[in-house]
């Protein structure tokens, strides 16, 4: 039997119809008095409680996009792609538990063995695959909002580097062991990966998450912004260092059951974990959508008042208020509702016009510098700088 969480797994075995499982584990201890102890419940609650977060999230980021900025764009798809996939994640290792994943592996019936290694390899697959279009999601999304020419060269290096990253990662899950079927199948010979493969791949997953919950922060530094509007967006995007945390409990509970025999029951927390990593990873690409929402929920988050001194630190009051791009701008009066926004610069002012929009793109003020007259409309990505007219 292979491995039983898709995160890590464990030599296969093939075994005949009577044969129990524990007579390839050498040195196993066999403890009867645990024959009904089972964590198979728990496994699929974690899963189920996971997934329908995840789709909660989703739809919220539906209703934020779709219903109230009237825009959809590619990097919505990719996370609903995302959802999807981590839907046949869940399901995969639902399976698995009602297969024996979360008994002691003496206590799974013989027949199960093939069957339960072939979900894992599926649920290695979907693990890997939900991962990588949420990144994909969240790196489209930066393309769209931060427009510091560094930051777009950045992202957009980063975002080569993930795909490469991601292709690399579903090849060698097909090349788990040469030829496939020996994953599930003992009786077939072939070369597998052994554990150090998934930790070093998880170190590398890791290693792009920082990279990418990191990259924003200067840029939104930036930002001349009320303060509460600033501790919003700063939240916003922290979640992303939450997941990082995530996944490096993960990878520590991994290898520390490098070489545990009882492979059905000490698998389990790093199922657990992989369960909540991919849901909370949707999540957090859904959360940084969501600061139209939230004024709109909690509008006192957008009103702040500012004494005398500190007015001429606040970035829509002061002559010449640094920007996401490379030229300052001159800055147009601004009504209350624009104070609830906090809106990003465009940088590709031609001394013409201004465009601002906020972070989730909730709309766009146009300024002519000539006739002095403005107007109001929505941005056509809803997310990103529109273009200046």
């Amino acid at each position: 039997m292979s491995g039983t969480t898709g995160t890590a797994p464990a030599p296969p075995v093939q075994s005949g119809a009577d044969e129990p499982l524990s007579k390839f584990f050498p040195g196993l201890v066999i403890d009867h008095s645990q024959d009904h102890v089972s964590q198979q419940a728990n496994i699929i609650a974690c899963s189920v409680i996971t997934w329908t977060a995840a789709a909660v999230f989703v739809a919220a980021r539906f209703y934020t996009r779709r219903m109230l900025l009237r825009v959809w764009s590619w990097e919505d798809w990719i996370i609903v792609l995302s959802l999807l996939l981590s839907t046949l994640f869940s399901a995969s290792l639902i399976i698995q538990a009602v297969l024996g994943l979360g008994k002691h592996i003496w206590t799974v019936p013989p027949q199960n063995a093939t069957p339960l290694s072939m979900a894992g390899w599926f649920n290695l697959l979907f693990y890997f695959l939900s991962l990588w279009a949420t990144k994909l999601s969240i790196l489209m999304l930066y393309r769209r909002i931060l427009v510091y020419p560094w930051v777009k060269i950045s992202t957009t290096a980063l975002l080569a580097i993930t795909i490469l990253f991601g292709l690399w990662t579903v090849i060698t899950v097909f090349t788990a062991c040469v030829p496939l079927t020996a994953f599930w199948d003992r009786s077939v010979k072939g070369v597998c990966h052994d554990n150090r493969w998934y930790a070093s791949t998880s170190a590398m997953h890791i290693s792009t998450d920082l990279l990418i919950y990191i990259l924003p922060i200067p840029a939104i530094r930036t930002l001349r912004l009320r303060i509460r509007l600033r501790i919003l967006l700063f939240s916003l995007f922290a979640f992303g260092f939450l997941l990082c945390l995530i996944s490096v409990l993960r990878l520590v509970n991994l290898v520390m059951n490098a070489n545990v025999v009882d492979i059905t029951w000490d698998f389990v927390t790093p199922a657990y974990w992989a369960a909540i990593e991919v849901n909370f990873s949707i999540i957090c690409a859904c959360v940084m959508t969501f600061k139209p929402l939230i004024v709109k929920l909690f509008p006192g988050l957008a009103e702040v008042r500012l004494s005398s001194s500190d007015r001429d630190q606040d970035w829509g009051l002061q002559d010449h208020p640094p920007t996401i791009g490379t030229k300052p701008m001159r800055t147009p009066q601004r009504t209350e509702d624009e104070s609830m926004r906090g809106e990003f610069v465009n940088p590709d002012g031609d001394g013409v016009g201004e465009h601002r929009t906020d972070i989730s793109g909730s709309a766009a003020r146009e300024v002519g510098q000539g006739g002095g007259h403005s107007h109001v409309g929505k941005t056509d990505n809803g997310i990103g700088n529109g273009t200046s007219h």
